[in-house]
């Protein structure tokens, strides 16, 4: 794990799962450099690892959250950890949104934030992100 860390100067390595056989199966990361979280690759604890990270920097601010985490429950969960710490002007941007595949994402959105005042755009290069300015 020491290897990850070296990789991204101010990484921190918070844990590590491994299956019964000692493999490593699910690796809790937080990369952090300045003003950039990024999670780990599991998305069920991603809402645990965004609280820990706010709950230890209360001078966070958020201009810019991505959500490629499909699903619904840590979509919503991270929803509504981010919006508290963004002020207009900022982005959001989700990976499957409206996608016939993953739900999840377009239902937490649905839930936590009020579609008919915001504007959705995608880019001209990519079909599947959806973004919108706060």
């Amino acid at each position: 794990m020491k290897a990850v860390a070296d990789h991204w100067p101010g990484s921190e390595v918070c844990d590590s799962r491994s299956d019964s056989a000692g493999t490593m199966t699910t690796q809790q990361r937080v990369r952090v450099q300045p003003g950039v979280v990024y999670g780990p690759g599991d998305p069920s604890i991603m809402g645990d690892t965004l609280r820990a990270y706010l709950d230890g920097h209360q001078e966070a601010l958020i201009s810019l959250a991505y959500f490629d985490l499909d699903l619904y429950e840590p979509t919503r969960t991270c929803l509504e950890l981010v919006l508290p710490r963004m002020g207009k002007g900022s982005v959001l941007a989700f990976d499957q949104l409206s996608q016939l595949n993953f739900p999840g994402e377009t239902r937490a959105m649905r839930e936590i934030l009020h579609l008919p005042d915001l504007r959705l755009e995608r880019f001209s290069f990519h079909p599947y992100p959806v973004f919108t300015v706060l």
